[in-house]
């Protein structure tokens, strides 16, 4: 079951209250979670870790997105 993002409702005008820095997409994405197994790794840590810590520093990730992790 996928659910995809439900563009906004009203006018194009852009939102005064949005923060110019925010480079989201003008859609709202449902809550979102990624299950991550061997996440003690050294993929994990150097390469897959890193790079979700730089979207979510951006700004690219839905607010309600989470990270599970499992590992030996």
């Amino acid at each position: 079951m996928t659910d995809s993002p439900t563009p906004l409702t009203g006018t194009d005008a852009p939102n005064p209250l949005r923060d110019p820095r925010d480079r989201r997409l003008p859609l709202i994405a449902g809550p979102s979670s990624m299950v991550m197994f061997g996440v003690t790794g050294d993929l994990a840590r150097k390469k897959l870790l890193t790079a979700i810590y730089d979207l979510t520093h951006r700004g690219l990730l839905p607010p309600s997105f989470g990270l599970v992790g499992f590992g030996r």
